[in-house]
């Protein structure tokens, strides 16, 4: 039998933190503590890596323009009227003339040390 959940953004980051709370939770120390598996699909094998993806979905939760801005092109303060990010709301990545909300500074650092990518248009 499957069981279809789709809790509102609130009930999930509540849910998450007490049961990390109760649980208490997985450190780094931790999962860098894990043993190495090896993955074999089909004649292909190669080691696992320690690369993790994490995807969350919070859907109504973002607006993409307003979190990777594309700051410095026209069509955006024009189109995007008061709802345009400011100066002093932006952060540069360094590329391709997009920057982040200042909120992400923590992002932002990740990224600088590779350990964030930005995909556009998902």
């Amino acid at each position: 039998m499957s069981v279809i959940v789709n809790p509102s953004r609130r009930q999930f980051i509540i849910g998450t933190a007490s049961a990390l709370a109760i649980g208490g939770g997985i450190t780094g120390y931790e999962v860098s503590k894990t043993k190495t598996t090896k993955t074999t699909i089909g004649s292909f094998s190669e080691p696992k890596t320690s690369a993790i993806l994490v995807l969350l979905t919070l859907y109504g939760g973002n607006d993409g323009l307003n979190t990777v801005v594309p700051f410095q092109d026209p069509l955006y303060s024009q189109l995007r009227g008061p709802m345009a990010l400011k100066n002093n709301q932006v952060l540069p990545l360094g590329t391709d003339n997009l920057w982040l909300n200042s909120s992400l500074k923590n992002i932002l650092e990740l990224y600088k040390q590779n350990k964030v990518a930005i995909v556009r248009g998902v």
